[in-house]
């Protein structure tokens, strides 16, 4: 296979991840959407517990909240894990649930789904970016020094 075929799977390569990366981020950020638009009861919350989950070799604390609602006591985990633990036992928060289900909640302020929305999105766009600028960097390189297009034909992987 000639260098340039090698060079252009890789940049495809970059762009296909990147594309992941940023459907990924999109995916977060409607998941988000749609738990804050369900969640239209605020309630005070109260961490009943931290569970620990292993997860490929890291570790992460989910804080259990025990609230009311409606003359019902629920106890749920909140889907954000972190480590160390972000709240203690017995520290309270402004808990966002859901009227329909209130084992679903967020708290109300929590910025960590911002975060991974960005993490993904801005990794993905800088692996399509990178992917789109590496040939035209390599190009102008190449003219830089002398080298033109059709001296990458004469170089071959191949004996």
């Amino acid at each position: 296979m000639r260098k340039t075929g090698i060079s252009l799977l890789i940049n495809i390569a970059f762009i296909l991840f990147g594309a992941v990366f940023v459907f990924a981020g999109h995916k977060i950020t409607s998941n988000h959407e749609k738990l804050m638009n369900d969640c239209d009861v605020s309630t005070t919350g109260t961490v009943i517990d931290n569970q620990l989950e292993y997860t490929d070799g890291s570790q992460n604390y989910y804080p259990i909240f025990q609230f009311e609602y409606d003359g019902n006591v629920y106890s749920a985990r909140y889907s954000v894990g972190s480590y160390p633990a972000s709240f203690n036992v017995g520290d309270t928060a402004e808990l966002l649930i859901s009227s329909k289900d209130p084992t679903k909640f967020f708290v109300k302020g929590d910025k960590s789904f911002k975060l991974f929305e960005w993490v993904f999105t801005g990794a993905g766009w800088l692996l399509i970016g990178f992917g789109i600028i590496y040939p035209l960097i390599v190009k102008f390189f190449a003219r830089k020094n002398g080298l033109s297009d059709d001296d990458d034909d004469e170089i071959s992987e191949d004996p």
